[in-house]
């Protein structure tokens, strides 16, 4: 799959409409992007000068903490991350808004000194529940609102500085020589090295620069913002995964990388182990919580990687299936039946499961794989990934369906409809195809075809929209009074499932379609009016009894509580209950 899918590029649009494209989006940058660099100088040098530096408050002194923190900001947002890092974009990765308003309240407090500790604290929490309310708006709306804000308070500093600098001390220029730094080091020695911790606040908030970079991630949320640890632990990680970026991404010469190691990393270095010294004073905190939250994640990533182990080891083997004959060694019974699963290929263990406790299933079989990829947006031409499983007669296919991490995932009003449809283009392109309408070859299970369904050219299926009855007579046929009535009240109780759109699927009169191929999309259409019922397998996880204590606290303990007190699939692919079954299996890992 073209890894750009869904992504509109600057060569595809009007100059015009590009450049007001990145002029719309600069703007907005101002409003959450730019908030952290803005907000951080305020408290730095209250911060810098809260230790034993106090004792060196001359202007020698001050002189040189300034050379520290421009030269800081120059090289680390500026050169290493507008430069360098925020080429490593990932087509524009983020997920969420988090807006830092406390270290502007710090701010405030430096000017303010009658307020109180417990009246920033208070006025914090206020502007952030104010966030929260308007973040279900977008980040689009809340960028908006909040540009005009920074860019005034950005001329306001601005104005204010200058003033200062003409009115109190002109020669303060004379600080952006790097030859302060090394005289403010020589003055202040161990103390001028443990006030590094107060300096690299002013630069805090360099990481959100990349962390904001598409609609800005959780990374730029910042705990520790009076010890400083979180946040040069993440910039010198991001140090050493840029230098792998520049070997095996840019493809560049080591050399390159290692320079780049080398100087961006001994200066964070240096930050670090300043900020380290705090640690009994309060950093130790940051810490905790990140061992608590990495072990949340390994644990939950280590059990799903079991899980999928598993499924991997225990499917089902195609000659097993081919044994069993067309109709699987069960009774087959009207209407589609979507298998959830996360293999690609072969079929689940928990197909098997199902058919040997309740010897049953539907006409059609369609094995559901949901994918995620590392794109903002998957092309609708490319969503599908239709295949066939076993002969034609098994009437078994295998579908993948595609979307980016800003995809809205499966709409269920057009989801059902657009998958039938793809099925049927895919018999369609079947039968044109010369070398699969010979007899099935096992070699050639797994073969899987994009299909396009924005195209209605071509289209085997006619599709109307239907405004009888919810009970069409096929449906009536094949569900019993109970379950019409279950339906009904179910229908009810929840009025969008009742409003959503009907369709019915027509095979039209074509002398040039085969009748093979006839009998395939007539058997598909039926069984689609017939209804579509989910299959998704519910696991229990358990360790196997010779496995180490550690590995059965994390899967026993940790993971199954992870599982219990998290959203089902069936809550995020928005299922209807109605059609959801759900078959009990144990896991032994």
């Amino acid at each position: 799959m073209d890894a750009e899918a869904g992504v509109v590029g600057a060569d595809q649009l009007p100059r015009r409409q590009y450049y007001m494209n990145l002029l719309l989006l600069a703007y907005q940058s101002f409003g959450v992007v730019y908030g952290d660099l803005s907000t951080s100088p305020l408290y730095v040098y209250k911060s810098t000068f809260a230790g034993r530096l106090r004792e060196y408050q001359d202007e020698e002194t001050v002189f040189g903490v300034l050379s520290l923190i421009f030269w800081t900001f120059t090289l680390i947002p500026l050169l290493k991350y507008v430069t360098i890092v925020l080429s490593a974009d990932d087509n524009g990765e983020g997920n969420l808004l988090y807006v830092l308003f406390l270290s502007s309240m710090s701010g405030l407090q430096v000017r303010a000194t009658g307020l109180e500790h417990g009246s920033i604290v208070l006025l914090s929490c206020i502007v952030l529940v104010g966030l929260f309310a308007l973040q279900h708006r977008g980040t689009q709306k809340v960028a908006f609102m909040f540009a005009p804000i920074v860019i005034i308070w950005l001329f306001s500093i601005g104005g204010i500085g200058l003033y200062n600098i003409l009115h109190w001390n002109p020669n303060i220029y004379q600080a952006l020589s790097p030859y302060y730094i090394l005289k403010f080091f020589r003055k202040t020695g161990k103390d001028g090295w443990i006030a590094l911790g107060g300096i690299l606040l002013s630069m805090t908030g360099s990481e959100a620069m990349f962390a904001d970079l598409g609609h800005f991630t959780s990374a730029s949320v910042r705990f520790s913002l009076f010890t400083g640890i979180a946040c040069m632990t993440v910039m010198l990680v991001t140090t050493f995964l840029m230098a792998l970026i520049v070997i095996f991404v840019w493809q560049r010469n080591i050399i390159f990388s290692l320079i780049f190691l080398v100087f961006f990393g001994s200066i964070e270095a240096v930050y670090l182990s300043s900020s380290l010294m705090k640690v009994p004073q309060g950093g130790w905190v940051p810490l905790v919580l990140a061992f608590i939250f990495m072990s949340v994640m390994y644990i939950w990533h280590y059990g799903l990687r079991r899980k999928y182990q598993f499924d991997l080891q225990n499917k089902v083997s195609m000659r097993s299936i081919l044994s069993l004959g067309p109709s699987l060694g069960i009774v087959r019974v009207p209407g589609i039946g979507l298998i959830y699963t996360e293999l690609v290929t072969g079929v689940p263990s928990i197909f098997s499961h199902f058919v040997t406790n309740l010897p049953a299933f539907h006409e059609v079989l369609v094995f559901l794989c949901v994918k995620s990829v590392p794109v903002p947006y998957v092309s609708p031409d490319e969503r599908y990934l239709v295949g066939r499983i076993g002969p034609k007669e098994y009437r078994m296919y295998r579908c993948i369906v595609r979307y980016g991490y800003k995809d809205v995932q499966r709409d269920e009003d057009n989801f059902e409809n657009m998958l039938v449809m793809s099925i049927a283009k895919f018999i369609m392109m079947e039968a044109e195809d010369v070398s699969s309408s010979a007899s099935y070859d096992i070699a050639n299970e797994g073969r899987m075809a994009v299909i396009t369904t924005t195209d209605d050219a071509g289209t085997p299926l006619a599709m109307r929209d239907f405004h009888g009855p919810a009970d069409s007579m096929i449906t009536r046929s094949s569900k019993s009074e109970s379950l019409r009535s279950l339906q009904s009240s179910y229908e009810q109780e929840y009025p969008s499932v009742s409003r959503r759109r009907r369709v019915r699927f027509e095979v039209p009169e074509d002398d040039d379609m085969g009748q093979q191929v006839k009998d395939e999309l007539m058997a598909l259409v039926e069984a689609k009016h017939a209804g579509v019922a989910y299959i998704m397998g519910h696991s229990y996880i358990k360790a196997r009894r010779s496995s180490s204590f550690l590995k059965k606290f994390a899967i026993d303990v940790g993971y199954s509580f992870l599982r219990k007190n998290c959203r089902g699939p069936s809550v995020t692919l928005h299922i209807p209950h109605i059609s959801l079954i759900e078959v009990g299996m144990i896991y032994y890992v």
